[in-house]
C-alpha cells in the first residue's frame, strides 16, 4: 500500500496538527475568492488547518501557473505509483492520416475519443500527456493498462534506448500516424522510475490545454496521506522520490515494503 507523507516546510504558518476537522469550511465571506480559487487538495489542507489563505499569493498569475503544473505533476506522479501499467507509449500524427497536424484541439478531440472508446469498450486504463514538436505539431506520451490481448499490436523492427522490444499500436498506426509501445517491469523500481519520468514531461512543457494531461476514470488517483509534523533524515535519502514546493516536501512511500 502506498502513502503520502506530507512535511511542512518551517516558514509556514501551521494552526496545529488537526485530525478530523468536523466544522466544514472556515471560510470568511470576504475571503470566499481565495478560497474557491484553491484547488480540492489546497481546499482540504486549508481546512484541516495548515495554512492562512494569505500563504497563497493567488493575484500572482506566474505563481498560480507554477502552483498549477506542481499539483499536475504529483497528481501524474500518485497514477503512475499507485497503478500497474503495461506500456509506455509514444503517439504522433502523420500529415497523409490527419487532416492537420497543427489542428491542436482536433487531434485531443480524435486522441481522447480513440481512448475512450478502447476504455469503455475493452476496460482499456490511460494516462496521457501532450506535448509539442519543435515544429508545433502535436503527439502524446503515456501509459496504458489492461490491453493485452485486447488491443493488436506488432513488434517493430527496432529497439528502443534501453535495448528493449518496441511495438506499434496497428489501429494508431492504420489511421493516424506512428507510434512506440515498450512493456514495462512490474517491480517496484521501474514503476517508480516510469513514475519519475513520465510526470517530468509536465515540468519541461508548456500547458497545452487546459488540463496537463488527460486520464481515464477507472483509475486509483490518491494515495492515503499522512501529515508528518517531523521529519526523519531518512526521509531526504531519495531525492528523485521527494516533490518540493514552496510550502512542504511530499514523499510517497510503499508502507508494505518498509514494514519487511
Amino acid at each position: 500500500m502506498f502513502e503520502k507523507h506530507i512535511v511542512f516546510k518551517n516558514n509556514i504558518k501551521i494552526k496545529g496538527y488537526i485530525e478530523d476537522n468536523k466544522d466544514g469550511k472556515k471560510t470568511l465571506n470576504d475571503e470566499k475568492n481565495k478560497y474557491d480559487s484553491l484547488s480540492d487538495i489546497d481546499k482540504d489542507l486549508y481546512n484541516k488547518g495548515f495554512f492562512e489563505l494569505d500563504d497563497f499569493n493567488i493575484k500572482n498569475k506566474d505563481n498560480n501557473i507554477l502552483r498549477s503544473k506542481r499539483r499536475s505533476k504529483q497528481k501524474v506522479y500518485d497514477m503512475c505509483v499507485l497503478n500497474d501499467w503495461d506500456y509506455f507509449i509514444t503517439l504522433t500524427f502523420s500529415k497523409d492520416k490527419v487532416k492537420d497536424r497543427y489542428d491542436l484541439e482536433e487531434l485531443k478531440k480524435v486522441t481522447l475519443l480513440y481512448f475512450k472508446r478502447l476504455s469503455k469498450n475493452h476496460g482499456i486504463k490511460y494516462l496521457l500527456i501532450p506535448e509539442l514538436h519543435k515544429d508545433g505539431a502535436l503527439h502524446w506520451h503515456g501509459l496504458i493498462r489492461d490491453c493485452n490481448s485486447k488491443v493488436k499490436m506488432e513488434k517493430a523492427n527496432s529497439k528502443s534506448k534501453t535495448d528493449r522490444d518496441i511495438y506499434n499500436i496497428v489501429s494508431w498506426q492504420d489511421n493516424k500516424g506512428y507510434n512506440t509501445a515498450v512493456r514495462i517491469d512490474k517491480d517496484e523500481e521501474s514503476r517508480l522510475k516510469i513514475s519519475s519520468y513520465i510526470s517530468k514531461y509536465i515540468s519541461k512543457a508548456d500547458k497545452i490545454f487546459k488540463s496537463y494531461y488527460y486520464c481515464s476514470q477507472n483509475l486509483k488517483k490518491e494515495p492515503k496521506v499522512i501529515y508528518n509534523k517531523e521529519l526523519d533524515i531518512d526521509f531526504f535519502l531519495d531525492e528523485d522520490k521527494i516533490y518540493e514546493n514552496e510550502f512542504c516536501y511530499i514523499k510517497t512511500v510503499n508502507k508494505e515494503r518498509e514494514e519487511k
